[in-house]
């Protein structure tokens, strides 16, 4: 939250100072003010405001009508209660939209519409993500609020530049009511930012401490103390592979997801046959275009048919084959008697032995 805050906060001024004589004209048009000059008419393009309405509200229709509609625990209440979040982005996300296509309109290409632009692209991304989410496994808007949160954090820090610029500039020339609202938001956001270093601070100290490696840049030095040949392979399976190759290790009966099984390949930077089976549906939705490389991999480290072992090698372009502690946990005794035929051994170490298949 601490973050997001500090970014709101110096995005601000930059939203506030480009935005703030359009929106005052169309106020004040709305009120039924028609004494307005001409410089001041021409700050109105009622296209542009409709067009703002538009991308905010018929989403927003959209939105409540589906899921009233569909979601059989959907209450009336759920509408009202998400608008002080949508109505706040959406009304933002009008003004900003309204802005930058006037200003456009009236030929700004100066780098304040530029960040105006990347402002409301950013503001309309968190708009949306309140509304709408992508189904995947998870059945819910987690990995939405994720990925495009995560987007407009970035276009966000690069608004907040230039925003904390406008306002470092202006600042000493605010009077009255502005200096008060600049330096109470200076004041906030000097707690903000004090208070947000601590949490980089004290997680790199506890998560260094608790690992007790020590400080480190060898991810894969914490397979030192407990699996020092499995770090070996994978750093000699790495100098001597070739950017054709392919191997298979073996996969997770159920899903496989943050546990050893895919290492050596994810390490190695080799391709695999099939990693975490559970990633692999959760992003595709659907397992169509890999339901059988799980058996096929099981096939290849259990059958005793070579022509069958041929036939998958040639199917999936296979160059490695790797035998260690999970294949044999996964798929019982492994008789490498058919990789010896296809293929040489060219690493052996420890419980490890890699083949290379002769294609």
């Amino acid at each position: 939250m601490s973050v997001w805050l500090i970014l709101l906060i110096v995005v601000a001024p930059i939203s506030v100072a480009v935005s703030k004589k359009y929106t005052t004209a169309m106020f004040e048009r709305l009120r039924g003010k028609n004494n307005a000059s001409r410089a001041e008419r021409q700050l109105i393009w009622l296209p542009a405001w409709i067009t703002g309405l538009a991308l905010i509200v018929v989403p927003w229709l959209a939105w409540a009508a589906t899921h009233l509609a569909f979601n059989d625990n959907a209450r009336p209440s759920d509408v009202i209660s998400r608008l002080p979040v949508t109505g706040l982005l959406g009304l933002i996300s009008v003004v900003l939209i309204a802005v930058t296509l006037t200003r456009a309109r009236r030929g700004a290409d100066d780098g304040a519409h530029y960040v105006l632009l990347l402002g409301t692209l950013a503001l309309y991304l968190l708009f949306a993500a309140e509304l709408f989410f992508v189904h995947d496994l998870f059945g819910n808007r987690m990995n939405t609020v994720f990925k495009f949160y995560y987007q407009a954090w970035i276009v966000l820090s690069i608004v907040g530049g230039y925003g904390a610029y406008v306002w470092w500039r202006y600042h000493p020339v605010l009077t009255g009511r502005s200096m008060w609202i600049s330096r109470t938001g200076i004041a906030v956001l000097a707690v903000v930012a004090i208070s947000s270093f601590y949490f980089p601070v004290a997680s790199a100290v506890s998560k260094t401490l608790d690992s007790g490696l020590g400080p480190n840049l060898d991810g894969l030095s914490f397979l030192e103390p407990r699996n020092q040949e499995e770090k070996d392979v994978i750093e000699q399976i790495r100098e001597m592979a070739d950017v054709d190759d392919v191997l298979v290790e073996a996969v997770a009966e159920r899903g496989g997801s943050y546990t050893d099984y895919g290492r050596i390949a994810g390490s190695s930077g080799v391709p695999t046959i099939l990693g975490w089976l559970g990633h692999e549906r959760q992003w595709h939705g659907i397992d169509d275009s890999f339901v059988d490389r799980q058996g096929d991999v099981e096939t290849i480290y259990t059958t005793d048919d070579e022509n069958e072992l041929r036939g998958l090698i040639d199917k999936y372009s296979l160059t490695m084959v790797v035998v260690g502690p999970r294949e044999i946990t996964t798929y019982g005794n492994i008789d490498m008697t058919l990789f010896d035929t296809l293929g040489d051994r060219i690493i052996e170490h420890g419980e490890f032995t890699v083949f290379s298949i002769n294609r």
